[in-house]
């Protein structure tokens, strides 16, 4: 079994401001909806000791998230960080209001569009694409997939929506209707894997 996390909130959270690769840590409103998701998750597992490693992202508010999750667990599993589960980057759009986006970059978005990622394909300014991420995952989900243990990643909106699509070997076509995919705070993704196949839930 594979549990997604998403990391607790920051301050650029409640200020509505893109994220990607600036390296803030959670506000305190992050830290106890963290800790609550974690303590609710923990209530859930019919054993918390069967979870072998917390992977996360290097990024603070990842990183922080996966240390309360761990102490929430009891501290019997490891925390390892890997570079690859870093958010994908937004390049110019980084700490700028999402609100703003239209008027800096009025050419960047088709007008009646609403999510920031337009296809897999296509790159923030000065950042990477979502195709971009699913490739820089491939032999972190490769080696997950192998491992027959319970484990937990702790990552961010626009990696997790790409390791889900490769857990589930989802085609090019199946991908780009993933791209308006999106994981609250609040949201746990399941993944059970069997007979090399994948299914997921979500829990809230």
């Amino acid at each position: 079994m594979i549990y997604l996390f998403r990391h607790g909130k920051t301050v650029l959270n409640a200020q509505q401001r893109y994220q990607g690769g600036v390296d803030i840590g959670l506000s305190d409103e992050g830290v106890s909806q963290f800790k609550a998701l974690a303590t609710d998750f923990k209530s859930d597992l019919v054993s918390p000791k069967a979870i072998s490693t917390i992977y996360c992202s290097p990024l603070r508010r990842a990183r922080q998230s996966a240390e309360l999750l761990q102490a929430v667990l009891g501290g019997h599993c490891k925390v390892e960080i890997r570079l690859e589960l870093k958010e994908m980057s937004f390049g110019e759009f980084e700490g700028i209001e999402k609100s703003s986006i239209r008027q800096l970059y009025p050419d960047y978005y088709p007008q009646d569009w609403q999510n920031p990622y337009i296809s897999m394909e296509v790159a923030f300014p000065q950042g990477e694409s979502l195709s971009d991420v699913y490739q820089r995952i491939a032999g972190f989900c490769t080696e997950i997939e192998e491992d027959v243990s319970s484990n937990i990643v702790v990552g961010h909106g626009g990696v997790n929506k790409m390791l889900l699509a490769r857990m589930l070997k989802l085609d090019a076509q199946a991908r780009e209707k993933y791209v308006t995919f999106t994981q609250d705070y609040q949201d746990i993704i399941e993944i059970n894997r069997q007979q090399g196949r994948a299914s997921y839930r979500v829990i809230n």
